[in-house]
């Protein structure tokens, strides 16, 4: 990939859109593209960190195994977000197993080495990155917050709802950036609870499901979910749970 391309990726990503020309020029030339089969290990938890990340096309999905053998999906990384930043400022490991999710997903990799470097010597890189981290953090401290105050079903409404909207002849979509099992991970509630509320949900008519495209019939529906409101339709969607 040239580096016009990889510089219209990064131009996408929060962490470099307020850095002048040169210092974001120096970061797209230590930077390459990389593509991985799906399910393919980009990196596995303790590997040393070569550097980070971001998602041009396909997705990457972080996760840790647990002592029984389950795995436990951190995030569910999508197009023009970085991810594996913090690790090239703790101890210099990746602290989570990472995988392609899609076939040809591709990703830019940012050399760490040469980052670091440049992180130590420009101020506006390291307020810029710091800014990103912080970012991230509030998002990942929601997200705790979520899982411990909403049920399953304000979960995926949650969840849904926060996915990017496209639109074409058939209305409101949405794609699922990553296997229902996967999802069922990441927010807590296992496959089957997830697929009965997928079903549910179409049954009266607020979605339709085919593979990983949801299409949004009534938006206003899930955000009531999503909220906890008391209205007809979580009247409606409780009587049928």
């Amino acid at each position: 990939m040239s580096h016009h391309a990889i510089r219209q990726v990064l131009q996408g990503v929060p962490h470099f859109q307020s850095l002048r020309r040169e210092l974001f020029d120096r970061v797209v030339g230590m930077s390459r593209l990389r593509v991985y089969r799906k399910g393919e290990f980009v990196f596995r938890q303790d590997d040393p960190c070569r550097g980070f990340f971001v998602v041009r096309r396909g997705g990457a999905r972080l996760y840790r195994v647990a002592p029984d053998g389950r795995e436990r999906v951190l995030r569910i990384v999508s197009p023009n977000s970085a991810f594996a930043e913090a690790a090239l400022f703790q101890s210099g490991h990746y602290p989570v197993f990472c995988t392609a999710v899609d076939e040809g997903t591709e990703l830019v990799e940012i050399a760490g080495a040469p980052f670091l470097e440049l992180f130590r010597s420009e101020a506006a890189l390291a307020e810029a990155m710091v800014a990103g981290m912080c970012r991230r953090l509030h998002g990942a401290i929601g997200h705790m917050e979520e899982l411990i105050a909403l049920g399953a079903g304000a979960r995926l409404a949650h969840y849904i709802l926060g996915l990017p909207g496209r639109e074409d002849e058939s209305g409101t979509f949405v794609e699922l950036p990553s296997s229902k099992k996967d999802i069922a991970s990441y927010l807590s509630v296992t496959p089957e609870t997830l697929s009965r509320l997928l079903r549910r949900w179409s049954d009266l008519g607020w979605i339709s499901v085919r593979g990983s495209r949801l299409d949004i019939h009534d938006a206003p529906a899930l955000g009531a979910i999503s909220d906890g409101a008391e209205g007809p339709a979580v009247k409606s969607f409780r009587a049928g749970a």
